[in-house]
């Protein structure tokens, strides 16, 4: 296993792990932030498994198509980056 095959598991094992805990959250407690707004009950239920299964997806697309994968995962990570900060 190379380097850049070692990365791609592991930003894969990353993107499974927060897509899951998404999914568990919006079971769990389902209450989210979107931009600072805060949602309840089903939108909320709805925002959390739209970003769970979106991970989960962009996760198959990169162990199938790296290049893709990839883009699709930055985009993935600066959105949830930026929506955190800007909840803050």
């Amino acid at each position: 296993m190379n380097t850049y095959e070692f990365l791609v598991y592991l930003i894969a094992s990353v993107l499974l792990v927060s897509s899951l805990g998404q999914i568990v959250m919006a079971f769990a407690n389902p209450e989210a932030y979107i931009f600072g707004m805060k949602l309840g009950s089903k939108p909320a239920v709805v925002y959390l498994l739209i970003d769970g299964a979106l991970g989960i997806a962009i996760t198959y697309t990169l162990l199938r198509s790296s290049k893709v994968g990839i883009i699709a995962s930055i985009f993935y990570f600066l959105y949830n980056f930026v929506e955190s900060v800007i909840t803050s």
